[in-house]
């Protein structure tokens, strides 16, 4: 039986760089998640930690995956039979309009500029009010401290509402995800963490 968030998208990189070690615990995460009725949507790739999601969701008797890869990466897509869905995207605007329309929940893993720029649409559209969706920083070995200091500038600086991270959490462990977006715990998010 599928929970209220229904599909999560998955936001992480091609490559493992200092995270070799994190691509078992996205496979058990990825197939977890399937297991327990949630639909995965990721870039498609099939190689670094994005493979570790692909092939843990393959694990699952109960998967259903969907992959969005932009049309100029397909070199990435080595099999393309095991996915239920699959967007080949023309633009990269368009992939992430993709994951915007599909997922109901965004968890951002370390990754590149890919990930760095998809974070920042789904940002932007809560911020507004556009979607009402959780974005979910997993900042393990504290990779995404620059992004979090970021993000919290304009607020800092007067130039943004503090309320408008309010869809915004952060995590450092792959534990602290599902409950993140099950309970939607008002002290993980971005707005509690550095309120003035």
């Amino acid at each position: 039986m599928f929970k209220e968030t229904k599909t999560v998208c998955l936001f992480c990189g091609s490559q493992y760089g200092d995270f070799q070690d994190l691509g078992f615990e996205l496979r058990l995460f990825a197939e977890h998640l399937s297991r327990n009725g949630y639909r995965l949507i990721f870039g498609g790739g099939q190689e670094g930690l994005m493979g570790d999601v692909y092939r843990g969701a393959l694990q699952s008797p109960h998967r259903h995956l969907t992959g969005v890869p932009f049309f100029s990466f397909l070199h990435e897509l080595k099999k393309k039979e095991n996915f239920d869905k699959l967007y080949l995207a023309k633009t990269l605007g368009r992939r992430k309009d993709i994951f915007m329309e599909k997922a109901d929940v965004f968890v951002v893993f370390p990754g590149a500029v890919g990930t760095i720029d998809e974070y920042f649409h789904a940002l932007v559209l809560n911020a507004y009010g556009l979607i009402d969706k959780p974005i979910i920083i997993v900042n393990i070995q504290d990779y995404w401290r620059a992004l979090i200091d970021l993000t919290f500038a304009p607020v800092r600086h007067g130039l943004m509402k503090n309320e408008m991270l309010k869809n915004v959490y952060v995590v450092s462990k792959i534990s602290e995800i599902e409950p993140c977006f099950l309970e939607r715990p008002v002290e993980k998010t971005l707005a509690f963490l550095f309120r003035s």
